[in-house]
Order: C-alpha cells, then structure tokens, then sequence
C-alpha cells in the first residue's frame, strides 16, 4: 500500500507522517549504515586526511601540508550559478568508537562474548590436545594490559593507568575487550 492510497482514501495516520522514500524508512529503522560512513577528503600526492568540516572550511583548492601541491578538490559552477566542491580523492571511514558502540548494543551481544575466568591455563602442553578456537592460544592468556578498573562512590567503572611494573594479565579482568586489528597493505 502506497501513500496514495492512503491519501485516496482520505485516511490520515495518527502520530508522525508516514515515511515516503525506501532511504527515510531505511533511516527510521536504523537500516542506513551511509549515515555512520564518514568521507574524508584526502590529498592525492601526501595522503594528508582532512575532516568533512575542515574540507568546507579550506580557503584555497590546495594542500595545506608544506611542500605538497597537491589539490584536495575542484570546483563546478551549477546552472543556478553556485560553486560546488567536488574532493579530488575520499577515503570512507567508520569510527572504531561508534561502531564498538552499536555492535555492545545489538541484542544478543552478550552471548557471543568469552569469559575466560575458568579456562584451563596451558592446555597446549598435552600434545593430544586440539585447539578449537583463538581463546585456547597461550597468546590469549599472555596478553597484558597497563589499565585498571576503580569504581567511583557512585558506582562508574574508569580505567586507570597502572605503572610499567604492575602490568596485569587481561584475562584476570572479567570485563575486558580484547581488540585485534588485522591489516592487510
């Protein structure tokens, strides 16, 4: 049922106005993941990224890195006559911190979460034994972190640096998020 149907029938819906476009309901549900995407225009000759705010507010079509000449964007006049800046190159990024966000949101994220409190340590040690996944790894249970947690009167949770000498296993933290970032170049 279209929204001219709607409006043939003289039927108006209660609350908000019905959505008309495939992209707003999209939207709506949280179905877009273009709005998480951020372009950052970059310098085709040093690579230099610049944020979609600063790429507005550059004065000249030029790099502002020293000894660069490259240029970040081009300029087209429109048939209204207005300038549009067009960047020369973009690199589409995602923040690591609001992705973590939503996926910690997701309902059912929990459940795929490891707690590695009662794992057997050195379970390599018997030859017999077959690895099932990363969490069987000595790797897993070496890994150490320079933070701990101190909970505020109020009850929050900060992370706090601890000293070079006092670096703790990761895994004697109940709640920590092991992050691996594999790069391919």
């Amino acid at each position: 049922m279209t929204l001219d149907v709607l409006k043939a029938a003289r039927f108006k819906p209660e609350g908000h106005t019905p959505v008309k476009t495939l992209q707003s309901a999209k939207r709506q549900l949280g179905l877009d993941p273009d709005i998480n995407i951020i372009q950052y225009s970059i310098c085709p000759r040093c690579w230099r990224h610049y944020n979609p705010q600063k790429f507005w507010e550059l004065k000249s079509l030029a790099c502002t890195s020293n000894e660069c000449d490259g240029i970040i964007y081009t300029e087209k006049h429109t048939a209204s006559s207005d300038t549009k800046r067009h960047p020369v190159k973009i690199i589409p990024q995602v923040s690591l911190i609001k992705s973590l966000r939503r996926m910690v949101r997701q309902k059912g994220f929990h459940k795929i979460l490891h707690d590695s409190q009662g794992d057997e340590l050195n379970k390599n040690d018997d030859e017999d034994f077959t690895m099932a996944d990363m969490h069987d790894g000595q790797a897993w249970h070496q890994l150490k972190t320079g933070i701990h947690h101190e909970v505020s009167e109020f009850g929050a949770v900060h992370n706090v640096p601890k000293t070079e000498d006092t670096n703790t296993k990761m895994t004697s933290n109940r709640f920590v998020l092991h992050l691996v970032a594999n790069l391919d170049w």
